[in-house]
């Protein structure tokens, strides 16, 4: 199997974000640092725009001078990051905000003691097998899934295969693992769109899985 391209890549970290001695965030302060340190094109500039509850977003900024952090949000219960890297370096994008946002940016963050970790990623790539007539082969990949998931935090049963798509019945459970082919990409050069909820390498090694079992 052969990586193509990271389309997409989240991480998320869920806690109480407020301001030092657990007041209001002062929204300046924060735009300053963030600005002063990843560089950010775009960031908030009106009091709408410092609203926790629907986030406090900065857009298109650099981390260690190479990366490109396409968004960065802060949630009163969470921060979120979003770029086209690997989700590992989304984890490190996280921590170094994390590092200097309690001693300069004026930010309390309490992370939750209990709480699954969050992640998306969206990936293409190129696979030695075909999907046709191969279905029955790759029915338990879906335990393989599901026990990824509960390493992340998340209690949730057994993944059932829905065609290529990958998911639980319970109510309201937002968790995908999805798999398909692009539209045009012919063979042999099958091109094959991947998402899932998890770290890339996570990721990927589930997309080995089911190369093998092709």
């Amino acid at each position: 199997m052969k990586l193509v391209s990271i389309l997409l890549s989240q991480s998320g970290r869920l806690g109480k974000v407020s301001g030092k001695g657990g007041g209001n965030v002062y929204g300046l302060n924060l735009t300053k640092h963030c600005e002063q340190r990843y560089g950010f094109l775009e960031s908030p500039r009106t009091l709408d725009d410092y609203n926790l509850t629907k986030g406090v977003t900065f857009l298109h900024g650099y981390f260690r001078n190479e990366i490109v952090i396409d968004k960065f949000q802060v949630f009163e219960d969470g921060l979120l990051v979003e770029s086209k890297v690997d989700t590992d370096i989304c984890e490190e994008f996280l921590d170094d905000v994390l590092s200097w946002a309690v001693k300069e940016g004026g930010i309390s963050f309490d992370q939750a003691l209990v709480s699954p970790r969050i992640f998306l990623s969206h990936i293409e790539v190129k696979l030695n097998g075909s999907l046709a007539g191969s279905i029955t082969k790759i029915s338990d990949l879906g335990k393989e899934i599901a026990a990824t998931m509960r390493g992340y935090g998340h209690d949730t049963p057994d993944w059932e295969l829905t065609g290529l798509s990958y998911g639980n019945k319970r109510p309201g459970d937002v968790a995908t693992f999805k798999f398909e082919r692009r539209e045009g990409s012919p063979p042999p050069e099958d091109i094959y769109f991947a998402t899932s909820r998890m770290r890339t390498k996570d990721h990927l090694r589930i997309l080995e899985i089911l190369e093998k079992l092709l």
